[in-house]
This record gives C-alpha cells, sequence and structure tokens, in this order.
C-alpha cells in the first residue's frame, strides 16, 4: 500500500526528473543546433565563428591563410 507522503514523494521526483530532462535536451537542442551550423559553414569551405564581425548570417568565415618566412 502507498501512502499520501510516499505518493507525495513519488509525484515531486517525477516533476523533478522532468525538469533535469526539459534541461538536458535544452542543451541537446543548442549542441545540434552549433553542429548544424558548423557542418554548414564546412559545405561552404568557411570557418564557422560566430562570434567574429566578418560573418555572415550563419556565423560562418572566410579562410584566411597567412604564410611567414
Amino acid at each position: 500500500m502507498t501512502d499520501t507522503n510516499s505518493r507525495a514523494s513519488n509525484g515531486a521526483l517525477l516533476r523533478h526528473q522532468a525538469q533535469i530532462r526539459s534541461a538536458q535536451m535544452n542543451e541537446v537542442s543548442t549542441l545540434q543546433a552549433q553542429a548544424d551550423a558548423l557542418l554548414e559553414c564546412t559545405a561552404k569551405g568557411r570557418l564557422y565563428a560566430p562570434g567574429d564581425t566578418a560573418a555572415d548570417a550563419h556565423g560562418c568565415i572566410d579562410i584566411q591563410v597567412t604564410i611567414e618566412q
């Protein structure tokens, strides 16, 4: 038999687990979006640098090669 306190505790635990799962899914979504952007830039032959002022709408910048002698 399950008493009222046990049911309340189980309910609280399930709500807590649901909150954790929701936060994890948000993190996964963020990481997936970053991976997609990285792959998009790579397909364009560009680098993913979303914070760069020269970045396009997808966060891509041109690759610049400097050779020092």
